[in-house]
């Protein structure tokens, strides 16, 4: 944990807060867009399953 915060307060300190913002939001969007698409594969899953169901 020390170690993080190390980083982030050099990324601040060499490049700004709003450089260091961006990065930061960046890596939020990108993590919450992975778990938003495997959430969505499984509900594509399951969603097929269910047609298929109903067509027999």
């Amino acid at each position: 944990m020390n170690e993080f915060i190390t980083l982030v307060s050099n990324l601040v300190s060499n490049l700004g807060f709003p450089i260091a913002c961006c990065v930061a939001l960046f890596y939020y969007i990108n993590t919450t867009q992975k778990e938003l698409v495997e959430t969505i594969n499984k509900n594509t899953t399951a969603m097929e399953k269910l047609l298929d169901k109903l067509k027999d």
